[in-house]
């Protein structure tokens, strides 16, 4: 019987927690919307001097997010030719902007935990293999022994290539 009575106690007191919670938030909201409305008000209030400051205070805060954004878009660029050079990403425009737009939604120290782990990153060593000419151990007799037998090999043949 106690079980049950404590059961009902702790979920009494989460439902007290969640209510207390959504109540908080509650308040917080309207703090937020009393606030926002004051800032309303007091910009209908302003003197014309007011008004230019605040326009000029707007326009320089403007220009610098939209010089900050190009600087990201920079180093996004920069980081995502990186990959390319190092083989991380497909040489192809469509590839790199991609790239670009997923940085672009990095915070900074995000895009900077990247940026270290690109460059300390190796790119991809892929190396082509070609023909030097470089026959070790076969003699001029036996290629022509193979260019006869038109691609058939026998013991023969096998015995000629080994020098036996």
């Amino acid at each position: 019987m106690e079980a049950c009575a404590d059961d009902d106690k702790s979920e009494l007191k989460e439902a007290a927690d969640e209510v207390e919670k959504e109540v908080d938030e509650h308040e917080k909201e309207d703090e937020k919307e009393e606030k926002d409305e004051k800032e309303r008000e007091a910009q209908d209030h302003m003197t014309p001097v007011q008004e230019k400051l605040a326009g000029a205070f707007m326009k320089k805060k403007a220009e610098e997010e939209r010089e900050a954004y190009r600087v990201r878009l920079r180093r996004a660029y920069d980081v995502g030719m990186e990959m390319q050079r190092k083989g991380l990403l497909p040489p192809t425009r469509p590839a790199l902007d991609r790239q670009v737009d997923n940085m672009m939604e990095f915070d900074d120290k995000a895009f900077e935990a990247f940026k270290r782990s690109v460059a300390s990153a190796q790119g991809s060593q892929v190396k082509n293999a070609s023909d030097v000419g470089l026959n070790v151990g076969i003699t001029e007799e036996v290629e022509q022994t193979t260019s006869k037998t038109s691609g058939k090999i026998n013991a023969e043949t096998l015995a000629a290539l080994w020098g036996e």
